[in-house]
Parts: structure tokens; C-alpha cells; sequence
């Protein structure tokens, strides 16, 4: 059962279980050159508005490559694919074909040093929503719960001294401009010393920082209810901090393989009991850091109901958009991809629906393409062979060529029901009859 945790985070050695100290496997990585990394991810990274001590990288930089290099092979190497009902390791084959490899040894002899031609995938756990077939997981198997952030998403991979990063859900990497994280053993001998033995730094010792650690988080903005809010200005603003919920690797162990709570427990005592403790202690500068980071509370599943009271809601100082139910049992390990244990709830003011938007395109001799998008729900009111016809058409000039991305201007405020007269993608419509298809996937997030 989830021990209650409150808002400092602090935690009761008698209720959670502790990470084993003999983890056996630790790996070391061989940093690629340049000419070996995959290419970067599609598209341009957009960081979190209102944080500003982060930065963004070049996404085909050597550093940006080797961030999201490593940050790959740590999750193979410290987290589980669910596949077909049943949990196997993760390794290069598992994580690639998504299927079981009959022979590990002769795969990993057989591959090449040839770069894939396709960029690597973000391979964060993702939750799945609650659905009647689901539902009953929560008595029948060991849950907790936690309030589900209004953040944004980010696996934060910690290579070393000055070497801190984040990397989104597009996969792409930004730079904390200062994030320390001392290690216990570090903090403890220097604990020791007295007041006046001069302030260490662990930042030179090879011993003194973390390393080759992958944690899953969000990155909230928090507000102080003390204070009025700022109405003056329409940007984005409050204090950032990184909400801890889950780590995969520790110092190049692979921490993911192991229960959650055992998961939940090392992220107290090997990440954040260091770096507040150095802090306290005036080994680490927290003035200086880009943002403060804390361990997110769990709950036992009985307590599911208080975290929907007002009094509770009012106590944190940044949002939320609902509740995420997290299985906590003895074998619930680290899964990259969808996890479809681990549950997610949203209230209906802020529930989305599924649907693919189908839109066709027609042109004949002497008259205007024309754009007729098909809008089929696929939630659980409507049965996925059931289009519904969306009335307006849109008038397209046959010369019209624009970027996929102005196709989403359009795309989006179907899911309002409204159609608006922007330019659509047109896709080589250059005969005197044409019909050209586009078919657009969205999912709840």
C-alpha cells in the first residue's frame, strides 16, 4: 500500500520499501561520433513558456545527438516493454521490433554500426485513460494515486557535472543553464567537516555528482496565493520546479527494474535528500539553480477522494487537470511506451475525445477544388465506422501549396466543430481531375 506523503515531501522509512544495494548490472556507453547518430527529431522544439533558465539546443548538435543517445540506451537498458499481455526486458531488438527477440546474443552480434535512418523516439511510460474494460485494475491489482500536473512532460537525464538535460515527448533536448545534483556519499563526508574547513567542490570530484541518471518528471509553474495575480501583462509567468515521479537509472543502474515503491523510495535518498541537504548545508547554491526540483506525493488508492476536495486543490500552488492512478505491486517495473496499467482520469470539463479527420480533395475542368473533410469519431458514443459529414466545404485555389503545418489550423477547430477557410495542403493537383487523400490520426492526451 502507498504511504500518504505530504507537500515537503518527507516520508516514513517504515512504510515504503527500500532499493536493494546490490544491484548487479551497471553498464558503460561508448559516446557515437558524430556520423553515427541518427537524425534529429521533425519539427522545432518548443519549450515551456514562463520557464526562462533553460535553453533550447541546436537539435543536430554533437551535444543534442548525445543526450538523446544516451537517454535512449538508459531507458533500454533500465526499463521493461509491455508486449502482448507480458513484460519483457527492453533491449535494442525489443525496443525496435516491439516484439520478444527469440535469440538476445545473436541480435546484438548481428547489428552493425550503421546510424538509423530514422530519428530516435521519446520512450517515456505513458499512461492510458480509464475505460470500463480497464477500470476494474483498481481493485483487483495494487494502485496509488497522485494528482495529475498541468505541466509539461520531460525525462530530465543528468550525464554529469554541468551536463543536465531535458528532453520533451518530440524528443528534443534542452539545457538547464545550472542544475547540481551531489551524490549521498558526497554529502555525507563533507557533512563532517566542520564550519570552517572551506566549502568543498563536488563539482570536481569524481565522485561528487550524479551520473548516466534518467528521471521522469514535470515541469510546473507555481504561484504564491499570498500574492495577487499579475493581470497586467498576458505572458506566462510563476516559479518553475520539477516534479520527480519516476526514475529508470541511478550511476548507470538500471533502478527501472525494480518495484515502484522500491523506485519511488531512491528517488528521496539518492536524489533529492543530497541536493537539499547540500543546500542547507552551503555546499549547493540553490540561488543559482534553474529551477527547484521536489519528489511529486503519492497517495494509498483510499485517498483518492481527497485529492478532489477543494481544501486540497487550494493547497498546491500550480494546477491540475486530474488524477493519474500508478500500479505500485512487486513486479510493476518501469514501462517504456503506453503502459496500459497505469491509469489517467480527467474531468469532463477537460476530457477529449478521439477522432481521425479524413479530407478529400476534388477538382474537376472550369470549377475550384474543393475540400470536404469527414469527421469520424472514435470515443465510445460513436462507433468508428460512423462518419458524421461536417456541412461547410472549403474553397481551395488550385495553385495553393502550403506547409503541413497550416493543414493543423485547420484540423483543430474541427474538434470544436467549426470549420474555418484556411489553406489546405495540396497535393499535387495538377491534372485537369484530380482527387488527392489526407488522413489525420489524433488520440487523447
Amino acid at each position: 500500500m502507498c504511504t500518504n506523503v505530504d507537500n515537503q515531501e518527507t516520508v516514513s522509512s517504515s512504510k515504503i520499501s527500500r532499493l536493494s544495494d546490490h544491484i548487479e548490472e551497471n553498464v558503460s556507453f561508448s559516446v557515437p561520433t558524430s556520423k553515427s547518430f541518427p537524425p534529429p527529431p521533425p519539427g522545432n522544439p518548443d519549450f515551456m513558456e514562463g520557464v526562462s533558465k533553460v535553453g533550447v539546443l541546436a537539435q543536430d548538435s554533437p551535444e543534442a545527438h548525445e543526450a538523446r543517445d544516451l537517454s535512449d540506451k538508459l531507458c533500454k537498458m533500465g526499463g521493461f516493454l509491455f508486449i502482448e499481455g507480458h513484460l519483457f526486458p527492453a533491449t535494442d531488438s525489443t525496443s525496435e521490433n516491439e516484439q520478444e527477440p527469440e535469440n538476445v546474443e545473436a541480435n546484438r552480434s548481428e547489428k552493425t554500426s550503421k546510424p538509423s535512418k530514422r530519428p530516435l523516439r521519446f520512450k517515456g511510460s505513458q499512461p492510458v485513460s480509464i475505460t470500463q474494460r480497464n477500470i476494474a485494475a483498481l481493485v483487483n491489482s495494487d494502485y496509488c494515486v497522485t494528482y495529475k500536473a498541468d505541466g509539461t512532460r520531460y525525462l530530465m537525464l543528468i550525464m554529469g557535472p554541468s551536463r543536465v538535460y531535458l528532453i520533451d515527448r518530440g524528443n528534443f533536448v534542452y539545457k538547464p543553464n545550472v542544475l547540481h545534483f551531489p551524490t549521498v556519499s558526497w554529502v555525507r563526508e563533507n557533512e563532517k567537516r566542520g564550519p570552517n574547513s572551506g566549502r568543498p567542490d563536488f563539482l570536481n570530484d569524481p565522485d561528487g555528482h550524479l551520473f548516466n541518471t534518467l528521471l521522469d518528471g514535470e515541469l510546473v509553474l507555481c504561484h504564491d496565493h499570498s500574492k495577487p495575480p499579475n493581470i497586467s501583462t498576458s505572458e506566462i509567468s510563476g516559479t518553475p520546479r520539477f516534479l520527480i515521479y519516476d526514475i529508470i537509472t541511478l550511476n548507470n543502474k538500471p533502478v527501472g527494474r525494480s518495484a515502484f515503491f522500491e523506485r519511488y523510495s531512491t528517488i528521496d535518498k539518492q536524489v533529492i535528500w543530497p541536493r537539499n541537504t547540500g543546500g542547507h548545508l552551503g555546499l549547493v547554491d540553490f540561488s543559482t539553480q534553474s529551477f527547484s526540483v521536489r519528489r511529486k506525493a503519492f497517495r494509498a488508492l483510499q485517498d483518492t477522494e481527497e485529492l478532489l476536495k477543494p481544501a486540497f486543490l487550494q493547497s498546491l500552488d500550480h494546477s491540475t487537470d486530474g488524477l493519474i492512478f500508478q500500479p505500485c505491486g512487486p513486479e510493476d517495473f518501469y514501462v517504456l511506451g503506453t503502459c496500459p496499467q497505469t491509469l489517467k482520469w480527467k474531468p469532463p470539463s477537460m476530457n477529449t475525445i478521439d477522432f481521425k479527420c479524413k479530407v478529400e480533395y476534388q477538382r474537376k475542368v472550369g470549377s475550384a477544388a474543393l475540400a470536404l473533410p469527414i469527421l469520424t469519431f472514435t470515443s465510445a458514443s460513436y462507433h468508428p465506422s460512423s462518419p458524421m459529414m461536417l456541412v461547410r466545404y472549403l474553397k481551395l485555389s488550385t495553385s495553393s501549396r502550403v506547409s503541413p503545418a497550416n493543414l493543423i489550423g485547420c484540423v483543430l477547430p474541427v474538434l470544436y466543430y467549426r470549420i474555418s477557410l484556411l489553406p489546405l495542403l495540396m497535393l499535387g493537383l495538377i491534372a485537369a481531375e484530380a482527387t488527392a487523400t489526407l488522413t489525420v490520426f489524433f488520440w487523447c492526451v
